[in-house]
């Protein structure tokens, strides 16, 4: 008998939500373009310059696809227009996510949907993102349009790349896309990591275990190992697992609290403002205090937290591992006894 995944989010892709995203964006951007953000980042690594369309900066974090692919129909805009309509998108990927997610997991009850995409809109989050206009919402939308979102999942790699291990068609699908993506472009990966180590040694606000403690890695491996299929707490346990994280990365995070209700739900919101102090007055301690973000959303989303019954969820991935691992081997002994 196959057993059937536990969900506590909307199947994918889930064609609604990309559905009002889409409507959402279009009224979102109409606002936003008349709201001069910096735009900082957007301006110096993706948007075009109104003379010849040359890139201003190419950046190499990010994989080659993002610029020549996902990114090109915005690109071709005047910078400020391109910029809106990212804008637009992320508050709409935010809010229909965290609705959608609440409607899903509390279904007779409102009260959470409303109050989560209240907190979302007043979280400093995603104001610093469309600050600096920053692309992570191809996270929020590869989430929503699993399998065939791969390549937006994998455009912040070191940040969706746990999202692919929610379930094993999930996991075939990047494994592809990575095979495909290296045919294409060439072994891509190598200027990544060059390019996030540099990153890591030289920018005051980036965190990570490289900027922190490698014990934050070992941390990680284990709350991974932990983890059921929920693709936020897996993007939660694995940004302990990235050497490279900026205070913005964790967006993606933030509709989890359409996952949560009551005092959860307000002490989720209230640790997303320590990022804050992050970008201010960036010590080793306010980024400590900063990872009890991404904590809370792990723990706040489990399923279970007791032991024994934690170790017993056969949903969890070191037990799905354990599984396929047995499959393996029993497949190979079939095999051999031919």
């Amino acid at each position: 008998m196959i057993e059937t995944p536990r969900l506590s989010h909307p199947p994918t892709p889930d064609w609604k939500a990309l559905l009002a995203i889409g409507v959402g964006a279009i009224i979102f951007a109409a606002l936003l373009g008349q709201i001069r953000f910096l735009g900082h980042d957007w301006a110096a690594y993706f948007a075009r310059q109104d003379s010849g369309f040359v890139i201003q900066r190419p950046n190499p974090s990010y994989p080659p696809w993002v610029l020549n692919v996902i990114l090109r129909p915005l690109t071709e805009l005047p910078p400020y227009t391109g910029l809106a309509i990212l804008n637009g998108l992320t508050l709409a990927a935010l809010t229909v996510l965290t609705f959608r997610y609440a409607r899903f997991r509390f279904p007779e009850q409102p009260a959470p949907a409303y109050a989560g995409v209240l907190l979302v809109i007043l979280s400093p989050l995603p104001w610093a993102t469309l600050w600096l206009g920053q692309v992570d919402v191809m996270l929020l939308l590869g989430l929503v349009s699993m399998p065939f979102g791969v390549p937006l999942l994998l455009g912040k790699l070191h940040t969706g790349v746990w999202a692919g291990l929610a379930s094993r068609r999930d996991f075939l699908w990047c494994a592809a896309w990575g095979v495909l993506s290296i045919l294409i472009w060439g072994f891509w990966p190598l200027p990544i990591l060059t390019q996030t180590t540099d990153l890591v040694l030289s920018h005051p606000i980036t965190m990570g275990w490289r900027a922190l403690s490698p014990a934050l890695a070992l941390l990680g491996a284990i709350l991974l190992l932990l983890t059921d299929r929920d693709p936020l707490r897996l993007i939660a346990a694995g940004s302990f697992i990235s050497p490279y994280m900026m205070p913005y990365h964790y967006l993606v995070l933030l509709p989890a609290l359409g996952k949560t209700y009551g005092w959860r739900q307000v002490l989720l919101w209230a640790t997303s403002w320590i990022f804050v102090a992050v970008m201010g007055i960036a010590t080793p301690e306010t980024k400590w205090l900063s990872l009890s973000f991404p904590l809370l959303v792990w723990i706040f989303l489990a399923p279970r937290l007791a032991l024994r019954p934690l170790l017993q969820d056969p949903d969890l991935l070191i037990n799905r591992l354990w599984r396929t691992a047995r499959q393996v081997l029993g497949g190979w002994q079939s095999i051999a006894r031919r």
